[in-house]
C-alpha cells in the first residue's frame, strides 16, 4: 500500500486530464473565451484573461499540489535521496505533461 501511494502522483495527471478538457469544453471557454484573438477577446467578466490562462494556471497548481502530495507520501522514507528522486522526478512528470498538454490544446 506504501508503495501504491507513492506512485498515485505520477499517474494522477492522467485521470486529471480528461476530465479538465472535457470542463474546458463545455464551461471554461463559454466563460473565459477562447484566446484566439486577443484583440476581440471578451469573455462574461471582461477581462484579458482566457481560457488558455486558465489552463495554465490549473496545471501548474495541480503540478505543485502533485509534488506536495509526494512530500507527504515520502514523509516515512528514510533514505534522502529516494526520496528527493521521487519528489523531483514527481514534479517534472506532472510539469513536462502539462507544458505538453497545455500546448497541444490551446485554443486558437
Amino acid at each position: 500500500m506504501r508503495k501504491l501511494k507513492m506512485i498515485i502522483p505520477y499517474i494522477l495527471i492522467v485521470i486529471f486530464t480528461p476530465i479538465y478538457l472535457i470542463l474546458d469544453k463545455m464551461f471554461f471557454v463559454k466563460i473565459f473565451g477562447c484566446g484566439c484573438v486577443p484583440i476581440a477577446q471578451t469573455n462574461m467578466f471582461n477581462i484579458p484573461f482566457n481560457a488558455n490562462n486558465l489552463k495554465f494556471w490549473v496545471f501548474f497548481i495541480f503540478s505543485i499540489i502533485m509534488l506536495l502530495l509526494q512530500l507527504h507520501f515520502t514523509k516515512n522514507i528514510d533514505n534522502k535521496a529516494i526520496r528527493i528522486v521521487l519528489c523531483v522526478t514527481t514534479f517534472i512528470l506532472n510539469i513536462i505533461i502539462a507544458f505538453w498538454v497545455y500546448n497541444a490544446t490551446m485554443w486558437q
